[in-house]
This record gives structure tokens, sequence and C-alpha cells, in this order.
């Protein structure tokens, strides 16, 4: 594995391995295992991002909150709140503009569930 890898052959690697008539159990793997837990770490990760994404966005929109109390109401910093600010602004111009969700997710770092949630 470790030296397919460093060949790029691991696709080649794997598709030899599947035909083999030996049964490898993954779930026994110590890298795959490894592999699971980094996984669920950063879908974690990215579900809180959205939740306080959108969360910050939906208080933007109210217009009646300053930004320090919309990082207090969202347990956020006040940096987070004017980063999002930011990108939310940027994102519904990229929108009239027609951009693409892929690219207006690169330019402003606001997830492709929040840029759909906001057009």
């Amino acid at each position: 594995e470790i030296l397919s890898d460093l060949r790029n052959l691991q696709p080649l690697l794997t598709k030899t391995i599947d035909t083999m008539p030996l049964v490898y159990d993954m779930n026994k793997d110590v890298r795959f295992n490894q592999g699971i837990a980094k996984g669920i770490e950063k879908g974690i990760e990215k579900g809180i991002l959205l939740k306080d994404q959108l969360l910050v966005i939906h208080l933007l929109k109210k217009e009646k909150f300053s930004l320090d109390t919309i990082a207090d109401l969202s347990a956020v910093t006040l940096e987070f709140v004017e980063e999002t600010q930011q990108a939310y602004f940027l994102a519904l111009n990229m929108l009239k503009e027609n951009h693409s969700e892929g690219d207006i997710a690169s330019k402003t770092g606001l997830l492709l569930d929040v840029i759909q949630k906001i057009k």
C-alpha cells in the first residue's frame, strides 16, 4: 500500500487486490479505522461551521442586531461574524452576477449548503 502510494499506483493495486481470491477485512485495519475517525471528525467540524454560518447570516438578515450581539447570540467570535458578513455580501453580489455555487464557495469560504439556502 505505502509503496504503491509513492508511485501513484494505488488504483491499480486496489483493482488487483479486488480480483484476488483472498478476503481482507478492512474493518480490522488500523489505518482504515483512523481514516473513519478522521472523517467523522471533519464531518462534525463541517456541521458546526454550517450551523454557525447559517445562524450568523440569519441574524444579519434581521438587521436588528449589532455585530457584537450577533457574536454573543451565536456563541462565536466577533471576527467570525465579520468574516461571515463579508462573505455573505460577496456571495449575494456573485449570485446576482450568476456565478456558480462552487465558484462562490471557493471565493467566500461559505459552505455550499449555506449558499444554496441564501439564494
